[in-house]
């Protein structure tokens, strides 16, 4: 007997006999058989699991990432015209796209969102990414990004620490403050310390 364990999106329901899941169509027909220990629908595609790791598979049921991972989820990116996922091996973190292409390789011990920017910790030192161009390499201690008002010249700064020492980087990695203050403030609240 198999049981619907969800409903159906995009043509497809995830289903599940004897403790394995699988996909069918509206026909009824099995897209991706019942070998799968757990199937979640992320951004329309299939992440399957199997001995306790993640793959990707396609709408369309091909697999486009293989099943090594430790986890994956949705991962904000700053364009709408690509779906990521954040993926997992071990402790290291990467970005995955919807085609199945490391957009990052799994190699950073954190990777997280700061608006539009992707900030990436590795070995205890921070880098600095606009989707995959990258404007800090990965040498500070710490990166905060102050937003400044419109009427600014640089709309977007960041304040970057090295050896306990603070300076500020514009949106293009270019040195507005050199790297020598203790603390640096800004009048919107920001502060490097």
């Amino acid at each position: 007997e198999v049981k619907d364990s969800t409903p159906f999106q995009f043509g497809k329901c995830k289903v599940e006999k004897d403790g394995k899941q699988g996909v069918i169509d509206e026909s009824g027909k099995e897209v991706l058989p019942l070998i799968y220990s757990k199937i979640k629908r992320i951004s329309g595609q299939f992440a399957v699991h199997v001995d306790n790791k993640w793959g990707l598979v396609s709408d369309e049921c091909k697999l486009l990432y293989p099943i090594t991972l430790d986890d994956i989820s949705y991962y904000y990116w700053p364009t709408d015209d690509h779906i990521i996922y954040k993926v997992k091996v071990g402790e290291k973190e990467g970005l995955l796209e919807s085609t199945g292409r490391l957009v990052f390789p799994i190699v950073f011990d954190e990777i997280s969102n700061t608006w539009d920017y992707i900030l990436v910790r590795q070995n205890g030192l921070y880098g600095l990414y606009n989707e995959e161009k990258q404007i800090l390499p990965i040498e500070f201690e710490e990166i905060k990004h102050e937003i400044t008002s419109a009427t600014s010249k640089y709309h977007d700064l960041f304040l970057a620490s090295k050896n306990n020492l603070w300076g500020v980087f514009d949106s293009l990695g270019n040195i507005v403050v050199p790297i020598k203050y203790d603390i640096i403030e800004y009048n919107s609240g920001g502060r490097g310390r």
